[in-house]
């Protein structure tokens, strides 16, 4: 792939997609740094090209290793691109860059901000999106009163799309068939049945029944797509880490899905935790300092709230011992 988009480069050397690709190469490889100057180098050739993105992919790039500060910078950078495009959801790309650094409360308090000062015009479009990520974060957290409410409010503004994953989401637990019969009751058309298994895989993930889980994930997998943004790897080995079968997870851990500009609710299941699931790998397989600089690396871009599923005192414990 290097060497193709190398010879793209050399034909085409006023094209900014060349560089950008190139950038994801060595994203999906885990060379975050020469990433970095690649998704830079794509920016500084076109600064309008995909939305500057690029300053986008490059502040994730820099958050790969661990310099929050630094990705913070870039990614101001790109905020400032977006406010003067008109872009009207800038709050909502900070909340979700401060979620995904670990930030995670004021996350939910800008996003809440931000959903509540939106003008009508956009409130029945925007806002029910919000709340909808709200819901997702607050799962995450072990919220399911705040999550159910906020899923609630997006119902309430606009009872399709996210709002309807998000109010099926918060129901209180219940048996894995039952889960599957309700996904199947409020998204029954043959259309509709990648979003009928993606919502059934959230929903088993979300309240901890990765044994039931792990099949559907399998399953969405399988009749996916290769695609370098795809967050599914990481979705598939949580669950089968989760049901004992970590040998199974290992090949599923070792690429690093490509940053995508575009805002995605459920980013937030596979990211940080890819890190801590490719720790828990490594530590198994002996090599034991690669396992700590991951799970070192969790801790910093999970930040001081802990999610509902215990990873943070697991990795504190690997560390440790």
């Amino acid at each position: 792939a290097t060497s193709a988009l190398n010879e793209y480069a050399r034909v085409k050397p006023d094209d900014p997609n060349a560089l950008d690709s190139l950038g994801d190469v060595h994203f999906y490889l885990g060379q975050f740094i020469l990433a970095e100057q690649y998704y830079r180098r794509s920016f500084e050739k076109d600064r309008n090209f995909n939305g500057a993105g690029e300053l986008l992919k490059a502040a994730r790039a820099r958050l790969m290793t661990g310099d929050i500060s630094g990705a913070d910078g870039l990614f101001n950078q790109y905020l400032d691109g977006r406010r003067n495009a008109q872009d009207q959801v800038v709050e909502f790309r900070r909340a979700g860059w401060e979620f995904l650094s670990g930030r995670r409360q004021q996350a939910i308090a800008r996003m809440d901000a931000f959903a509540r000062g939106l003008p009508p015009a956009l409130a029945h479009s925007v806002a029910p999106e919000s709340y909808a990520q709200i819901a997702v974060w607050e799962l995450q957290l072990g919220d399911q009163t705040s999550a159910r409410q906020a899923a609630m409010k997006a119902v309430s503004l606009n009872p399709s799309g996210p709002a309807m994953i998000a109010r099926f989401l918060t129901e209180p637990s219940m048996p894995a068939t039952a889960w599957s019969a309700r996904a199947l009751e409020i998204l029954p058309q043959p259309a509709q049945e990648r979003t009928r298994k993606l919502a059934l895989a959230y929903a088993l993930l979300l309240h901890k029944d990765f044994q039931a889980a792990e099949p559907v994930l399998s399953d969405l997998y399988q009749h996916t797509p290769p695609d370098p943004s795809e967050i599914l790897p990481a979705l598939l080995a949580w669950a089968r880490l989760e049901s004992g079968h970590l040998e199974e997870a290992a090949r599923l851990v070792e690429r690093n899905p490509v940053p995508n500009p575009v805002p995605e609710i459920f980013a937030s299941l596979a990211l940080p935790r890819l890190l801590y699931l490719r720790a828990a790998v490594l530590e198994k397989q002996g090599r034991r300092n690669e396992a700590a600089g991951n799970y070192r690396l969790f801790l910093t871009l999970s930040g001081p709230d802990a999610s509902a599923f215990g990873e943070e005192a697991k990795a504190r414990q690997a560390i440790a011992k």
